[in-house]
């Protein structure tokens, strides 16, 4: 399947964005024409594909996906988004509130949501000593347990961002080894060409 063969279904189809039926399709039309069999694996491989994602999309949706691992740039990424400011300034060395609260609010989930360590943790806010990570966490158990709704708010939705980012990014990864896997059974069991 090559990228030309998807652009000939957009055309065919005259949709601009082509879909995972559409792709199993074209396998299948190529199948009936060519009989090759690693087409019918390529969909009947790619139909299982789209079921898992809707499987983990579902999962991600109704709850909290087992097992996941989230990245601190992932963290990262979805604090800048959560609180619309600048990554430089959130790992930055300001002292305002301004930029203390995201900060110390990010630094808590990252403790709470990835592997890291607090100096871990610290090395990615700016290089920041092991016990301003403690201090920022303990900073936000201190307001969650005032009962302060913005806190509680925010640490609530930015966790439910990075756990979402991480699911999405674990089923990426595990489309793609699918992918390579069917690339490479192609490439395996492709028929030699007979003159």
């Amino acid at each position: 399947m090559c990228l030309q063969s998807v652009r000939e279904v957009a055309l065919a189809t005259e949709k601009e964005f082509v879909d995972s039926n559409d792709i199993i399709h074209l396998l299948e039309k190529h199948y009936e024409t060519t009989g090759l069999t690693v087409l019918r694996i390529a969909a009947s491989e790619l139909r299982r594909l789209y079921k898992l994602l809707d499987q983990e999309v579902l999962r991600i949706e109704n709850g909290e996906p087992e097992n996941l691992t989230v990245r601190m740039g992932v963290v990262l990424k979805m604090a800048h988004r959560y609180f619309s400011m600048p990554l430089e300034d959130i790992v930055s060395h300001k002292r305002s509130l301004r930029y203390m609260l995201p900060r110390h609010i990010t630094m808590y989930v990252a403790r709470n949501l990835t592997d890291l360590s607090t100096p871990q943790v610290g090395k990615w806010f700016g290089g920041r000593d092991h016990s301003t990570v403690i201090h920022a966490c303990k900073k936000v158990d201190e307001e969650i347990k005032k009962n302060n709704k913005e806190w509680i708010k925010k640490v609530e939705e930015l966790s439910a961002l990075c756990k979402k980012e991480a699911a999405l990014e674990h089923a990426r990864i595990e489309e793609a080894k699918r992918c390579q896997k069917i690339t490479n059974l192609s490439i395996r069991t492709r028929p030699a060409l007979i003159p």
